[in-house]
């Protein structure tokens, strides 16, 4: 997400489907390629989410019969990593903290696009770090696989030590000093 041509993949949770897509045309023309479903049931909802992977919920407090807190705990429960952005009417200050109380990234007045676009910047940089992050620690524990698989497999006696303690030692090195137990 951190390239413009990337496509983001985006929930909307909103009662006009006309607003619906000039939030969409609003991505676009901010130079986002967007491809969006628009949610009509909570069934659908959890439907989508079990099945494909999202970027963004765009959602407003209520839409459809579907209140956005349950769809931000049905996020949770389902352990999902999708920044929910709620849609205010206006800039009021008891909405914005209830909001964000109930999971929200962020809380953003419909009529401040400029603010829409950065938030929603903001939330995509965030995700692809915490993205990249996931993948970084994958990697590191098959590395460290790896190494142990390799460390354990050699014939050569090996061990690593720190401010003289033994933290690793493998099979060779432990038969070498004549020791049955590695604690030991």
């Amino acid at each position: 997400m951190n390239r413009k041509t990337d496509t983001i993949r985006l929930l909307i949770l909103h009662e006009s489907q006309d607003e619906a897509e000039q939030l969409i045309n609003l991505l676009r023309n901010s130079g986002h390629a967007t491809r969006a479903t628009q949610i009509t049931s909570e069934e659908e909802f959890i439907d989508q989410l079990k099945q494909h992977t999202w970027d963004l919920l765009l959602a407003r407090p209520e839409a459809d019969g579907i209140l956005a807190d349950i769809a931000i705990s049905h996020i949770r429960r389902m352990e999902k990593d999708i920044p929910v952005i709620l849609l205010a009417d206006d800039n009021n200050s008891d909405f914005l903290t209830e909001g964000l109380k109930s999971g929200a990234s962020d809380v953003v007045p419909m009529e401040e696009e400029q603010r829409f676009i950065l938030v929603i910047k903001r939330e995509l940089k965030n995700l692809a770090e915490r993205r990249g992050r996931r993948k970084a620690e994958i990697a590191l524990r098959e590395a460290e696989k790896r190494c142990d698989l390799l460390l354990d497999s050699s014939r050569d006696a090996i061990t690593y030590v720190i401010d003289g303690m033994h933290i690793y030692a493998n099979q060779s090195y432990i038969e070498m000093f004549g020791y049955d137990d590695p604690d030991d």
